[in-house]
């Protein structure tokens, strides 16, 4: 059943790249739109300088979505078209297992919960393009084949809909805990998140993918596939969640802050913030080991932990003490 899924859908990607291939750098620039990259520019510009409890609850959304996404990944081990088929191009190296799409996944649990506290038609029309074009771009550019984003949809359906109907409850729960409590239940969450990938991988027993998968893909993209079972895609946003929730609970301790303010300000806090997000993310990666030993997947979940810290509480403590944001607790509200 699986072969003659993959074959039903290496006929229908071919069929897209037949009339839509050559407009990759259009796709490849709509790709872009779910890359870790964007969300570093996008979700402290919303937390910081728009509105800090949405930009809580988006931060939420994406974490989650992102490690579960690449835990399903891990125990599928499904193929991307141009490994399958060397007549697919592969317009952008992935060295991951396919399905489902993260870039299907994460755009659509994040702009559904946009849409849904929007709760205006012209916004759920905006996000139910960009999450189409989304999908659509990675179909063109090889790399999924339809069912995976399909796979992708059904999943932030469901992970929306149960976001929605528990967090008020959960968060009820979290404002009663001590700021200790707190960054015990991130690193609780967190280390269940890298648990549950090394399970995805230590149930896979020796599954061997085909030789024929990594050739096409040298052929085409230069990537090989060593890393296919690497833990890095849940230890990244594994990391990130405990500490964004460490930060919360600091910031928490010292008073919150509140986004307002006039756009000097606002553009200050970005730009500063910003420069110290990419001096850890960049920087400490740049000097980090980048292989799949426990050390340097320790060093990338200490990397992202330390973003996630800087984000949430680092950050607004600091634009409160230089004037750039006041003390609020308007952040949870």
């Amino acid at each position: 059943m699986i072969d003659a899924l993959i074959q039903n859908g290496i006929q229908f990607t071919l069929a897209v790249q037949a009339w839509a291939g050559s407009l990759a750098p259009v796709w490849d620039a709509i790709s872009q739109l779910g890359t870790t990259e964007f969300y570093l520019l996008v979700m402290p510009l919303i937390y910081w300088c728009v509105n800090a409890a949405f930009g809580i609850r988006l931060a939420v959304m994406l974490l989650f979505g992102a490690a579960f996404n690449h835990i399903l990944k891990l125990a599928l081990h499904l193929p991307r078209p141009y490994w399958v088929q060397s007549e697919v191009r592969g317009y952008w190296a992935e060295s991951s297992f396919g399905a489902p799409s993260g870039h299907a996944q994460v755009p659509l649990g994040m702009w559904g919960l946009a849409a849904a506290t929007s709760r205006r038609r012209w916004f759920t029309a905006l996000a139910f393009v960009a999450v189409a074009s989304i999908g659509f771009s990675r179909i063109a550019l090889g790399v999924h084949f339809h069912f995976d984003v399909l796979m992708g949809w059904l999943l932030a359906g469901l992970t929306l809909w149960l976001f929605l109907k528990y967090e008020r409850p959960a968060g009820d729960w979290l404002k009663k805990r001590t700021a200790a409590e707190l960054v015990l239940v991130a690193l609780a969450a967190s280390l269940a998140l890298v648990a549950l990938g090394a399970l995805a991988v230590l149930v896979s027993g020796n599954f061997m993918f085909p030789a024929a998968w990594e050739q096409n893909s040298l052929a085409d993209t230069g990537e090989t596939l060593s890393e296919v079972f690497s833990l890095g895609g849940v230890i990244t946003p594994a990391g990130a969640l405990f500490g964004f929730g460490a930060g919360l609970a600091w910031l928490r301790s010292r008073g919150g802050f509140d986004t307002a303010g006039t756009l000097r300000q606002r553009a200050l806090r970005y730009l500063l913030g910003g420069a110290v997000v990419l001096i850890i993310w960049m920087g400490l990666g740049s000097i980090f080991p980048r292989g799949q030993d426990l050390l340097s997947q320790g060093l990338r979940f200490l990397r992202y932990t330390l973003v996630g810290f800087w984000a949430a509480g680092g950050a607004p403590v600091l634009f409160v003490r230089l004037g750039l944001a006041k003390a609020s607790k308007s952040t949870w509200k």
